[in-house]
């Protein structure tokens, strides 16, 4: 986009970080809760429609995992 001298509004910004965020309070709220551990740009995929806010898509869950975990020894705590 820059190359293009184009940039999101700032309702768009808004807009794609409430998705996100409604994407891993869902992630969240699985039983077991589920951390991504690799949330960053380069693992969101937009989508456009002329005249639409963009749509953003959480991706590259390779890295999830469940987000509590009980630590049963230093060395563990140590290895986290």
């Amino acid at each position: 986009m820059s190359a293009k001298n184009d940039f999101f509004s700032t309702s768009d910004v808004l807009q794609i970080f409430r998705q996100l965020c409604a994407g891993l309070e869902h992630m969240h709220s699985l039983e077991p809760p589920y951390a991504h551990n690799d949330v960053k740009p380069g693992n969101v995929l937009l989508t456009y429609r002329k005249g639409e806010s963009p749509l953003a898509i959480l991706m590259d869950f390779g890295s999830a995992r469940p987000a509590r975990r009980q630590i049963r020894s230093r060395s563990e705590a140590l290895h986290i």
